[in-house]
This record gives C-alpha cells, structure tokens and sequence, in this order.
C-alpha cells in the first residue's frame, strides 16, 4: 500500500535512467548530478525522487533561491507524497530550520522505512551527533549492514569519521586515535583528522600530535564530498580547541603554524 502510486504509475524508462545517471555525479559534479535530474523531472513530474535529490545537491551548492523554490514546490505537491516522502520532506523542514533533534528522528525514521537508505542513516547519524546524542549515533551505526556501503567506500570512509565524533564527545580519546590508525581508504576524512588531533591533544601526547599533524598538512585530508581541505581550516579549529584548553604553550606553538600556512599561501 505504501508504494501503491509507484506500483500504478511507475516512473518512465527514460525518467528513471536519467535519475540512475545522476547518482554518480553527486559528490564529483553536483551540478552534472542536478542536469540530469532536471532532465527526469521534465520526464516524469509525478515522480519526486529527484526533486528530493535535487534539493541536496543545491543546498550544497548553496544556491538559496533556487532551494526557495524547491520547497514552493514541494508544499504544493505534499498531498500526492507517500509516508516516505512525507517524512524526507518534514525532515528537510527539520534542517532548514535547524532542529538538529526533529531532524535526527526523522532521518531515523526514514531509515527504519528502509535500512539500505545510506542518505537516511547518514543523516540520522550526524544529526544525532549535532544535537549532543553521541549514544544514539553509535547505535545506529553499530545497527547498520555494512554490506550496504559496497559501493560508497572506494576513497572516503563516513563511517569512520561518524564514529569518531560521537567517540570524542563521550571522552573516548583513545577509541578515537585507534580510528584513526586504522584507516586505510585512500583519501582521509577532515574531521576525522580534526577528532584525531584534538584527542592526543587531550591525552597529553604532544610529540603524536605533532607527527600526526605534519603529516596531515603535508599529504592532505578531504571534505566528506572527497575535495582537498586546506590546511589552515584544520588548524583553526585545533587552535580554537587548544585556546579553550587552555594550554598557552600547546596554542602558542599551533598559531605559529597557522601563520606559517596563511604566509606560505
């Protein structure tokens, strides 16, 4: 019943492909991604997968208006949305006005809808760690198949960045170092770095960090889209962390190499 529209009026052939075709492009060409989602839309306009995918990707382009216009639109078709595409939209009310929590159980709920849904688990996972619930958020990783991310673990790693954060906020520094050595993907997670850096900070091993931040600035760490970090951003919020511990030593010494980097660039 719940995918009786779907079971009564799929999607066209042609909408469908060009929705497939998207998937790949969302993380290296956004606005490739969104091109052909348009293109499905004009297609098919009763199906509203892509609206919702569009939506992500413009609000990673951060492209407001057109976000704006989106969510018009979305008001407008609610009454034709299955269960799933009623909670995805609430969830994005939830974001947009910044209910980390509301989000997080929405995201959830998508997820126990369809535990294959990696954008629900994910969301659900990091929202969960922005509204300070770490516990939650190791929950749901521990609960979710790995057999799902077959395809999405070729360079970068979420999993391992979203069990460091929560891992951090518990005061499980060492959990968190061990994370991190063993990470084995090529391309390595910025916050996981960050996590990293800050739990050695926090353990006392000044002369681990500092290897383990040389190396960071010198082989380079990415966003969770897969794009470069620059250094300085990493060594800002280590600054800021350093400056609430209160260590004048430790933050003197990584001020220092924050200026370094902004003269160098």
């Amino acid at each position: 019943q719940e995918q009786s529209r779907f079971l009564q009026n799929p999607p066209k052939y042609e909408d469908y492909q060009e929705y497939l075709t998207a998937i790949p492009y969302q993380v290296s060409d956004p606005r490739k991604a969104i091109g052909h989602l348009e293109k499905a839309f004009e297609l098919d306009p009763s199906f509203y997968a892509p609206v919702f995918m569009m939506f992500s990707l413009k609000r990673q382009i951060v492209n407001i208006l057109a976000q704006d216009s989106l969510m018009s639109f979305m008001q407008s078709r609610q009454d034709d949305f299955t269960r799933y595409e009623k909670t995805r939209f609430e969830e994005i009310k939830a974001l947009r006005a910044h209910n980390w929590l509301k989000f997080a159980q929405l995201s959830e709920k998508r997820y126990e809808m369809d535990n294959s849904d990696l954008s629900a688990i994910t969301s659900a996972i990091t929202a969960f760690n922005m509204a300070n619930y770490p516990q939650k958020s190791l929950h749901l990783i521990d609960d979710f198949d790995l057999r799902f991310l077959a395809n999405e673990m070729q360079e970068i790693s979420w999993i391992s960045t979203n069990q460091s954060y929560p891992n951090f906020s518990l005061g499980n520094y060492k959990k968190v170092d061990e994370i991190a050595r063993a990470y084995t993907l090529p391309k390595f997670p910025d916050a996981m770095a960050v996590m990293q850096l800050m739990s050695l900070a926090a353990l006392d091993k000044r002369e681990e960090m500092n290897t383990y931040f040389q190396k960071y600035k010198e082989e380079q760490v990415y966003n969770t889209v897969g794009r470069p970090t620059p250094a300085y951003e990493i060594t800002i919020i280590l600054c800021s962390y350093l400056a609430l511990m209160e260590d004048q030593s430790y933050l003197e010494a990584y001020v220092k190499e924050l200026e370094n980097i902004l003269v160098g660039q």
